[in-house]
This record gives C-alpha cells, structure tokens and sequence, in this order.
C-alpha cells in the first residue's frame, strides 16, 4: 500500500509492505519532497529540489505552495497556464515513480490524505491528479482521522473507548483542530475547525516582517520586496528561501545566520525573534483549538491527548503555548510531518470511518 500525504509545503509517502513493515519513500535522500513545481525553460514542468533551484533564475515560473490552489482552473507559470491538477499530478507522479522503482511493480491500493474542509471539487481535482500519475483509483482519508489513527497505532498511546483526542494538525498553509472521541467503529468527529489563514507560511511572512522593521524600511528592502526587476525578484526568492531554512534551524539552535541581498546584511536570526513574530499565529491556533472543544460542550479537562501533527509543530513555542493554554501535555512526535501519511495507512487498514460538524466560519 502506498500512503500518500500531499501538503502545502513537503509531501510524504510511505509504503506499507505485506510483512507490516512502514517505510518512508526517500526523495533526494529526505522523506520530504518540497511540493513547489515549475515550468522550465522548454515547457516541462519541474517538482521538488529542481523546481526550487529554478526558481533562482526562473522565479516567475515558480509556486511554491501549490496546494493552495486546488480548486482553482489553472496558473500562470512563466510562459505557460498550467492545469492545477497537471501541476498536482506531476508531484505525484514522482511519488509514484519511487514507490514502483521500490516496489519494482506499481503499487497495488493507494490511500490519499486531505484537509477536512476539502470539498467534492477539490477531492475531484486530487483524485484526477492521480489519474495522471497512472496510480490506482485512491482511497481518499482526511488528515485529522489520519493522524488520530497514528496516535493510536504508531505512538501507541493507550486510549479507552470513549477517550476524546485533540489533533493540533500546523502545516504549512492550514492549521486544522479537530476533535475526535474513539468508538467501537473507530473515531468519531465530533467538531473541527479548519483555517486556511494560519499556517508556516505566516510564519515565515512574520518573520520577513520583523526584519523590514529592523531595517526600517530602507530604500533597498523596498526594492527587495517590491523585486520590479528580474534580478531583484531572484534576490527574493533566494532571501525567502533562506529565511524558511534559518526558522527550521532555530528549532534545533538558538540562533541562525540570514543574508538579506540587495540591502547586503547580515542578520542573526534568533529564537527570541522567531517567538515573537509567531506568537499572534500561534494563538490563532489556540483560538481554533478552544473553540471545537466549545462546540462540543467540553473542556481541556475532558481531553486523554492532544496530538501535535505538521511540520510547523517543529517549533518549540508550539508545543509550549499548547501546554500553558490547556494544562494537558501534548503528544509530540520527532518527525510529525510523517505522522499523517503514516497513520493513512493505519486508518485504512482499521476501517476508520469519517463524519462530523466543521464549525461555522
């Protein structure tokens, strides 16, 4: 069984083998596969560390956060409109392609992870990004059963029928807060919130943020972010680049080198900062994650976990403010971008079933 969770930033597959064995697919050695594509030169499109390396002289030809476009028809990459499913299609496409040189057949059942909000078009829209990768007709999961069902079967944590579970699903577009009970079928949804306004990316924009106040907005941080011309505008998009790297580095250091081109600075980035420009995004999440416990009548109090899930969660503010708001330790995991692909597998296998009230916008 193939696995397959297609995010903002990364996506992540993983194999399911007849012995039971879960492995991650590797791309370029790393479980995760940047999700930007491109348009090259001669039309064809790129995904991955290729995209992102054309996007140093091709910037214009670059999205790198492709998922938040499913739904729409198409986009304009350099000289092409593209099909947004062609685009999803071709980052499958190179899942797939690893899954059958590992396989050394094409995989025989796929189970495919998507936010809760997704409606029927955009399921359409990924289930057609399938056929185009020539994959089996998927088994279409949503990320937050995922994710209970990797609470369950990969952490192993010991849940009685009845304990309610919190997902806190940061990614890189979306926060998703969801709140399941466990039943005899599997977990039951009892609310969840979706925001498609809360997300790494924020951080990141936080982040850019807080450096153009440092600098005062001068003269050249407005051209580097005006980017008018075709060299300014590959200034950026290596500077944004660099400043996403620099917020993942200080979830394992104190501080991070930044180059800012154009102004030509150097600038430390710290922890402290990294707090302080997250912390307003971070309470959104809070905010989500309070109102799905209100929707249900509950309280932290009545919560057996809350599970931490998405690349975003890498930071330790996270895990932090989580803890202070609801006085419930939550459950982390070293890699939690793996958790949904992986828990897909563990959701399909258990028969999970999916149903329950999102709350009103």
């Amino acid at each position: 069984m193939l696995a397959v969770d297609f995010g903002t930033a990364t996506t992540v597959a993983v194999l399911h083998f007849a012995d039971g064995r879960v492995r991650p697919l590797l791309f370029d050695g790393s479980p995760l596969l940047s999700s930007t594509v491109a348009v090259g030169a001669d039309g064809t499109v790129l995904v991955g560390s290729d995209a992102i390396h054309s996007g140093r002289t091709r910037p214009a030809a670059v999205e790198p956060h492709l998922k938040q476009w499913v739904g729409a028809s198409g986009i304009r990459l350099g000289e092409r409109d593209v099909a947004v499913d062609e685009l999803m299609g071709a980052v499958l496409t190179r899942v797939a392609d690893e899954a059958r040189r590992i396989l050394a057949r094409p995989p025989d059942r796929v189970v495919v992870t998507h936010p809760a909000f997704w409606d029927g078009p955009r399921r359409a829209a990924l289930q057609s990004a399938l056929r185009r990768a020539a994959l089996p007709v998927p088994t279409l999961i949503p990320e937050p059963v995922a994710a209970a069902a990797y609470l369950v079967y990969g952490v192993r944590a010991r849940l009685l029928p009845g304990a309610t579970v919190l997902v806190y699903d940061f990614g890189g577009g979306t926060f998703d807060a969801t709140l399941l009970r466990l039943g005899r079928a599997g977990f039951e949804v009892l609310a969840f919130d979706c925001r498609a306004d809360v997300g790494g990316l924020d951080v990141d924009a936080a982040i850019v943020d807080s450096i153009g106040a440092r600098l005062h907005a001068s003269e050249p941080w407005l051209r580097l972010m005006g980017a008018d011309n075709a060299a300014d505008r590959r200034a950026r998009w290596t500077f944004w680049q660099d400043v996403r790297a620099a917020k993942e580095m200080l979830s394992r250091a104190p501080t991070a080198p930044l180059h800012v081109p154009v102004v030509e600075q150097d600038l430390p980035l710290h922890r402290s900062e990294l707090e302080q420009a997250a912390a307003p995004i971070v309470e959104r999440t809070l905010q989500s994650s309070a109102a799905v416990l209100g929707a249900a009548a509950l309280t932290p109090r009545h919560l057996a976990a809350i599970f931490l899930v998405g690349g975003a969660c890498r930071m330790p503010v996270v895990g932090q403010a989580v803890h202070r708001t609801f006085g419930v330790a939550p459950v982390v995991v070293e890699q939690p971008d793996l958790a949904v692909a992986e828990g897909a597998v563990h959701a399909t296998l258990a028969g999970s079933a999916w149903g329950g009230p999102a709350l009103p916008r």
